[in-house]
């Protein structure tokens, strides 16, 4: 963590400046510095990584498992779309904070566990979010033109549905983040997460 912090922050956010305790903000220090002269500045920059990573873990987690679940869904239709939607709708049945809480209570407290908690929280958000213009995509004539002349089920998915989709999921990503990072420090506030 020593080594990082001269690359993501002015000073080292650990480093103690007695002479320059509670300082005001200045050009040295941009919000100032605390009661044993430590940069604040520097300690917030120091401080986001751990909630930035965890967020970007579980929205990566959420966006593979969901994103799948939504475009295989769309794509096979039947019976499976009935049973991933169905099963979309039960995790949607309960409140985010209190799925969240359980599944880090049956895994154990920890930054990762919380990730991966957050990660299966916010799939079906992804999965329902990617199936409905998944549905449209999968019905226009350039996919059923890549059906009739016999590409695979994967290539279409990757070439000809999923990049239609990437404005919605570059929204519904960045959205996310935010929100995962208020569910992290409602986990941490608890003694569940970092």
């Amino acid at each position: 963590s020593a080594l990082l912090a001269p690359w993501i922050s002015p000073y080292d956010p650990l480093k103690q400046d007695v002479i320059a305790r509670l300082k005001g903000p200045n050009l040295a220090h941009w919000l100032g510095t605390d009661q044993f002269g430590r940069d604040i500045f520097s300690r917030v920059l120091h401080g986001a990584r751990a909630s930035l990573l965890i967020s970007i873990i579980a929205v990566g987690i959420a966006l593979v498992l969901g994103g799948t679940l939504g475009l295989l869904a769309a794509f096979y239709r039947g019976w499976l779309e009935r049973i991933v939607m169905r099963l979309m709708d039960i995790m949607f049945a309960f409140p985010v904070m209190l799925l969240a809480i359980a599944i880090v209570a049956v895994l154990g407290p920890g930054p990762y566990t919380g990730a991966l908690a957050i990660g299966i929280v916010y799939t079906p958000i992804f999965a329902r979010l990617l199936r409905g213009p998944a549905l449209v995509v999968a019905a226009s004539d350039f996919v059923l033109n890549a059906r009739a002349i016999g590409c695979s089920d994967a290539r279409i998915l990757f070439r000809h549905i999923l990049p239609n989709l990437v404005s919605v999921i570059l929204v519904q990503t960045s959205l996310l983040l935010s929100a995962a990072i208020l569910v992290e420090a409602s986990l941490s506030f608890l003694g569940l997460g970092t």
